[in-house]
């Protein structure tokens, strides 16, 4: 099978989850898959038996309408004879501002497209602009399969789309490996961690608060952010203004992602939007649990109150302060989580996963 998977760029969620299935694909025998993506970032991945076309663009804003679409045209003929040369036998297409530009290049041909959601409709939905609504609407009937991530999304693409036409396949994690800390003791002091991009969506802020007013009761803790972004400095500038830089460790963008984590005993979450968070599953395959604020009623399906984590319902900033209060001066359930979350892992391993993947490309190649 020669299979076609495009995405922004190698960073972020999406660009994560096509390096895990290009990997993955790859290594079974009689398949060629090629990764379209920006490629300025060093993969994540073993991808050297992936053949890589970069896509980095240099963005032309232009503001005559008439040579808008013009520009557009002759982006989508490019965009089209570059797959055509892969002569693919499915193309597998990530995040909504990447499929429409494939979908319509692909108006006349006949290969079969799945597009994969990665966030949450309704919010996406409930923030564009009526252009981009449109242009959703006409290219995404040109999909053969809509893949999103949870059940509680399919009504979004009923109206659209038939139902045969949809199904819900989680993120997964590549390989279960050990869990280093394990050996660290019962004492050592609690790590709360971050693993995300520091961008306004994230909230990073929020959680330096919510450290912020911990640090009184429990003057032992620590924060790890891990991950980059356009509001580093600013994040940084709090931590000053709050007194608290010794506390506070800003690691930067981090590939050992497992070996880092493994050094944590808390994940935070406090995106106002997410769809399926990696770093939920990259710190369950660490045995970490997760506090996190509720974005939408899919994350039920990772995340089980008290099980391996809390979902604390959005902006209630007391009740993540009381939960984290709660796990740090209680070892023994924190210990508890731990184990549970490691065995849930297993729900969102490669094997299980991919299993759905070929099922969705079985059907439709039939």
């Amino acid at each position: 099978m020669r299979l076609l998977i495009v995405a922004d760029k190698l960073t972020g969620g999406a660009g994560n989850v096509a390096q895990q299935l290009a990997y993955c694909f790859s290594q079974k025998e009689d398949n060629c898959v090629f990764l379209m993506i920006d490629a300025s970032a060093q993969p994540k991945y073993d991808l050297s038996r992936v053949q890589i076309i970069d896509r980095r663009r240099t963005p032309v804003r232009l503001k005559n309408p008439i040579k808008r679409a013009f520009r557009y045209l002759s982006n989508s003929k490019h965009l089209k004879n570059t797959i055509n040369n892969c002569k693919a036998d499915v193309i597998l297409s990530f995040l909504n501002s990447v499929s429409p530009e494939i979908l319509f290049s692909q108006l006349h041909t006949k290969t079969p497209i799945i597009v994969s959601e990665r966030s949450n409709p309704y919010m996406e939905w409930k923030e564009k602009e009526w252009q981009f609504k449109l242009k959703w609407w006409l290219t995404y009937l040109r999909a053969n399969m809509i893949v999103y991530q949870f059940k509680c999304f399919e009504p979004f693409f009923l109206l659209p789309f038939r139902l045969h036409k949809t199904c819900a396949i989680p993120n997964m994690v590549i390989g279960n490996k050990d869990v280093i800390y394990s050996n660290r003791g019962m004492n050592h002091p609690i790590r709360l961690a971050a693993l995300a991009t520091l961008s306004s969506v994230k909230r990073i802020d929020k959680m330096i608060e919510i450290f912020a007013s911990l640090l009184p009761r429990h003057p032992q803790i620590e924060l790890n952010l891990y991950g980059d972004g356009p509001n580093k400095n600013e994040l940084i500038q709090q931590v000053k203004k709050l007194g608290i830089t010794d506390k506070v460790h800003f690691h930067g963008h981090i590939l050992n992602t497992h070996e880092n984590l493994c050094k944590n005993d808390i994940l935070l979450l406090t995106s106002e939007r997410e769809g399926f968070p990696n770093a939920i599953l990259e710190a369950m395959n660490a045995g970490i649990p997760t506090v996190m604020f509720k974005c939408h009623e899919g994350l039920s399906e990772i995340i089980i109150n008290g099980e391996n984590g809390y979902l604390i319902e959005q902006n209630n900033k007391k009740e993540f302060v009381e939960k984290l209060d709660y796990l740090i001066k209680n070892p023994l359930v924190l210990s508890y989580m731990k184990e549970t979350t490691l065995q849930k892992r297993t729900n969102y391993s490669c094997d299980v996963v991919i299993k759905q993947w070929e099922s969705c490309l079985k059907k439709v190649l039939s």
